[in-house]
């Protein structure tokens, strides 16, 4: 049987779902707890879902905040990472191979003028 590698990815999604259900673990203990103190169930089932939704209201910002910094800092390097160093090569000949041609004429061509050629 061959042994998979693990990617970072699947590393993360197995912590996270441990953490969640860690939480859930959790949460159901203190909802026991509460419920055992005298607590309404209804109202120990709100405090729970209060307690979500809190949670889910400061991960979202803080998620938007590390994508935006992400695209501030990584998209302008890539940028200028590419814009830097050699000049690009045509894919498909060079940009003067016209020039080299033997009925080359800079009129048809729009070039600027060509010693080769008095007018």
């Amino acid at each position: 049987m061959k042994r998979v590698r693990s990617t970072k990815a699947s590393r993360f999604g197995q912590w996270a779902g441990r953490q969640w259900r860690r939480y859930v673990r959790r949460e159901s203990e203190a909802i026991l707890w509460l419920k055992s103190k005298g607590l309404l169930d209804c109202l120990a089932n709100v405090l729970a879902w209060s307690v979500r939704i809190s949670i889910l209201l400061l991960t979202v910002p803080l998620v938007v905040l590390v994508t935006a910094i992400i695209a501030i800092v990584y998209v302008p390097s890539k940028c200028l990472g590419n814009s830097i160093g050699e000049p690009k090569r045509w894919t498909v000949g060079d940009q003067d191979d016209h020039k080299k041609s033997v009925f080359y004429d800079p009129i048809n061509y729009n070039d600027p003028d060509d010693p080769r050629f008095d007018d």
